[in-house]
């Protein structure tokens, strides 16, 4: 994931019979072609205040906080470690903490804000904020681009990149 993210499709909305809602636009592509597009604002940035507020943190109660990629590196680790447990024990009876990390709005939403939900005592730890941010990044941009436009452009694999 790139500083942003994005849902790219080959298709028009003259093919769909679902009317494209106000987050997909449609552009043109090469030799003819039209793409639809769900382009967030919102990504790899999230992930980034939230390192900067883990670093801000640790320095403002007077722990040297460690490099930029060990952080990230320890993260990333509490985050799978987190989301394969929850997964192994099939922690559906607990609420999950949820996250709609659209710190910076959405183009076609820009007071949208981000939120937090099912607090509680048992999550806040940094695995499952982690994941909750990561999870919640993912959930964004299919609300974007529904689940069932997809499905409609035959979509069966999405393919992953950022730096």
């Amino acid at each position: 994931m790139g500083t942003s993210s994005q849902l790219i499709l080959m298709g028009t909305a003259a093919d769909s019979a679902i009317q494209l809602p106000p987050s997909v636009l449609e552009l043109p592509y090469f030799n003819g072609t039209n793409i639809l597009v769900a382009a967030s604002l919102n990504g790899g940035n999230v992930l980034a205040i939230f390192m900067t507020t883990l670093t801000t943190w640790l320095n403002d109660l007077g722990v040297q906080p460690p490099s930029k990629d060990e952080m990230f590196d320890i993260v990333i680790k509490k985050g799978l470690d987190y989301t394969s447990k929850q997964y192994s024990e099939q922690r559906e009876e607990i609420p999950k903490l949820t996250f709609l990390p659209t710190f910076f709005g959405e183009r076609h939403n820009p007071t949208c804000k981000g939120s937090v939900y099912n607090i509680g005592t048992n999550t806040v730890n940094i695995g499952e904020v982690f994941a909750g941010l990561c999870q919640g990044l993912v959930k964004n941009l299919l609300d974007m681009m529904p689940l069932c436009l997809l499905q409609e452009f035959g979509v069966k694999r999405v393919v992953c990149s950022g730096p």
